[in-house]
């Protein structure tokens, strides 16, 4: 394939696979509802970050260790939360709305 007509369809393809990744679906939901088999799609897009730049393997920089903070004097008190079969223990710095929000989120779990 010409070498024009191949960056035109690389650039094709980018715009399908950014279209993909924006809808929210899944791949292969995205991929059958458009017609497009998954390993091509796949396929695609492995070609395509190879020629992208910076697409190189990532790089792992290490972070210098943060200092831990000062363990206080005073005791760390726990509250206890039983809810149907759940028990939670929860600092008990935790504001009124931090406390109303996990039972909610327990209520609505259940």
């Amino acid at each position: 394939m010409e070498q024009n007509q191949m960056a035109v369809r690389e650039q094709q393809w980018l715009e399908t696979i950014q279209t993909a990744k924006k809808s929210g679906l899944p791949v292969n939901q995205w991929c059958h509802e458009n017609g497009i088999a998954e390993s091509t799609f796949y396929r695609w897009q492995q070609r395509i970050r190879q020629h992208l730049p910076g697409s190189a393997e990532p790089t792992f920089v290490e972070l210098p260790e943060q200092a831990k903070p000062l363990t206080s004097a005073q005791p760390v008190y726990l509250i206890t939360l039983h809810m149907q079969d759940i028990t939670v223990e929860l600092p008990s710095d935790l504001s009124a709305a931090q406390i109303s929000e996990l039972i909610r989120g327990i209520r609505h779990a259940g």
